[in-house]
């Protein structure tokens, strides 16, 4: 008391009704390290004693015994959650600028954090919502996978020229903490065409065969022209 917390009292009632409501203000500096916050799962238990040797905490009830809800929790406890990292995002499976032959390409998406965390998913600008078993393997669909401990999104072709896909994943920590992360100019297709179309490598040697070409040419006529 004095230096992790304050405590002050106010009488309430009078003469033989009289009794006391005690306050305690806890510093915020017991939950810091230097001038960062040490996050994690807090409980704080509040003990009180007057002179006449009761005692009471913020988990008892009127008898001074531990209070149990139906649940079997403490019907007073103090309990929070101090969390001021965003959480982390791993996506294994699909990776920015591929293109994958496969008539649909899953990507599994692992996150960590220390509190609850919600997720959106968008595929092409559109959210994709969690359902709770695999759909078809020619639709969109967002799943938990329990064994693997992670969310499973599941992406079909898309056999349009320029056609490139894109992923964008945001999650939000129960504290508020958000983390965004992307897999952008993908494709998947069995379609040729379509991914020889989105490959750099494929404009690259398409542009070098032409030059080529206009190159024999016109060496060509100036050796006839000779």
């Amino acid at each position: 008391q004095g230096v992790d917390y304050e405590m002050t009292w106010e009488q309430q009632g009078t003469g033989n009704a009289k009794w006391y409501v005690y306050t305690y203000e806890v510093d915020p500096s017991v939950f810091m390290q230097g001038e960062s916050m040490v996050n994690g799962r807090y409980s704080l238990l509040f003990y009180s004693e007057d002179e006449a040797g009761n005692k009471n905490t913020n988990e008892s009830n009127e008898a001074g015994m531990i209070q149990l809800d139906n649940d079997g929790e403490y019907s007073g406890k103090v309990e929070f959650t101090l969390d001021d990292t965003a959480p982390v995002i791993s996506v294994v499976g699909i990776e920015s600028g591929e293109a994958y032959n496969a008539t649909n390409q899953k990507l599994s998406i692992f996150l960590s954090d220390n509190t609850p965390m919600g997720i959106v998913v968008m595929l092409n600008g559109q959210q994709i919502q969690l359902v709770e078993e695999e759909g078809a393997n020619s639709a969109a669909w967002l799943i938990w996978d329990e064994a693997e401990g992670c969310y499973v999104l599941n992406v079909p072709e898309q056999n349009t020229l320029f056609g490139r896909q894109s992923i964008n994943i945001e999650v939000t920590d129960a504290a508020g903490n958000v983390t965004e992360t992307a897999v952008t100019e993908f494709t998947v297709s069995t379609n040729l065409i379509v991914r020889l179309v989105v490959n750099v490598w494929f404009w690259i040697i398409l542009a070098a065969a032409v030059l080529l070409t206009l190159f024999l040419i016109i060496f060509l006529k100036k050796r006839k022209a000779g």
